[in-house]
């Protein structure tokens, strides 16, 4: 969802980082992002009461953040940096697809 908010052809990767506001104004004008930000809400980590872009957002980057996938860089401007964890996470999905023999098929599948 974010290399598309972003129209970037690569993962996110340490050192990146993520305007709050940059990031809900593509949301906003754009359906189809908003609709992939709402499909975050039926895993129960992603999930609020509040049913706004902003709101969903804000719990969508707070929650990495709380995971320690991102840090606040800014507090008033609200820009997150993405940490070396994402890394260590594409890492460990990398090893899990070549060892159990997934192809990329299935990965698209499942997505």
């Amino acid at each position: 969802m974010m290399m598309s908010c972003l129209n970037q052809d690569t993962a996110l990767s340490p050192g990146d980082t993520l305007s709050f506001s940059t990031l809900l104004q593509i949301i906003e004008q754009n359906q189809s992002q908003a609709d992939k930000l709402q499909s975050f809400a039926k895993f129960k980590d992603f999930s609020g009461s509040d049913d706004s872009a902003k709101s969903r957002l804000e719990k969508l980057l707070g929650t990495l953040n709380k995971w320690g996938y991102l840090t606040l860089a800014n507090r008033d401007t609200l820009i997150y940096q993405v940490t070396g964890k994402l890394d260590y996470f594409y890492q460990a999905l990398q090893f899990i697809q070549e060892h159990e023999n997934i192809s990329i098929e299935q990965l698209a599948a499942l997505s």
